[in-house]
């Protein structure tokens, strides 16, 4: 699975290894994710992969927030978190100044950002058809749509700042014609009230083992077309 990483027992890997082997699946699921990725760079990490030989039976995809606040940074679509700041740190060392970010209306940046992914979905079903694995692309829930939000969480999502680019966003995935391996999962919380989000985008044990639970169908069918 490429997407946020962590290294513990409530990760959406791990609650999806055991909804798999609870469904009568058993799987052996590896968690290749890392933190800030964005689907750009979990391609190239599954490239590694598939040219050390590591070719999977299903190759999952979780993606999302990063990608829309990756671009919010900068102002560009399909560009790594924080990117803006390796830009920083090495022009201040050639003594230049930062470039002004590109001029870019929010609903124009979430649009592009949008179609950025979309091609990335087109490498990852061509990398799929010449390697013979299935993929599953899944769009995940954040606090700023579809969810009654705690008090908690809503002075813990904070960053108010990635509110309309998230809307607009997922507004655009929504009116896009997706490939059918891709599933938007943003309203799994839509009529839970209580607390799922810990942060601007991850979540908590039981909102881990929701998504896993909603990821699950899909995956089974992937599994079962091998």
């Amino acid at each position: 699975i490429w997407g946020p990483g962590a290294a513990n027992d409530q990760t959406i890997p791990s609650c999806l290894a055991r909804a798999l082997h609870d469904a009568g699946h058993p799987a052996q699921v590896v968690n290749l994710g890392e933190t800030g990725y964005v689907s750009t760079q979990g391609i190239l990490r599954l490239l590694l992969e598939l040219r050390a030989g590591n070719v999977p039976d299903v190759a999952v995809f979780y993606d999302g927030a990063n990608e829309l606040a990756a671009a919010a940074q900068t102002g560009e679509p399909g560009i790594p978190m924080n990117e803006v700041r390796r830009r920083e740190d090495f022009l201040r060392g050639a003594g230049a100044a930062a470039p002004a970010p590109p001029e870019r209306s929010t609903a124009q940046l979430a649009l592009e950002t949008i179609a950025a992914y979309r091609a990335n979905l087109r490498v990852l079903q061509a990398l799929g058809r010449e390697y013979g694995f299935e993929v599953c692309c899944f769009w995940q829930p954040v606090p700023y749509l579809h969810k009654p939000l705690t008090a908690y969480e809503q002075r813990a999502s904070g960053r108010r700042d990635l509110g309309e680019i998230m809307r607009l966003g997922y507004d655009a995935v929504r009116d896009q014609q997706m490939p059918p391996f891709f599933a938007d999962l943003s309203r799994v919380f839509e009529e839970t009230p209580q607390p799922r989000y810990v942060d601007w985008c991850h979540l908590i044990g039981d909102g881990n083992a929701e998504v896993a639970a909603a990821m699950l169908p899909r995956v089974v069918a992937a599994l079962e077309a091998r």
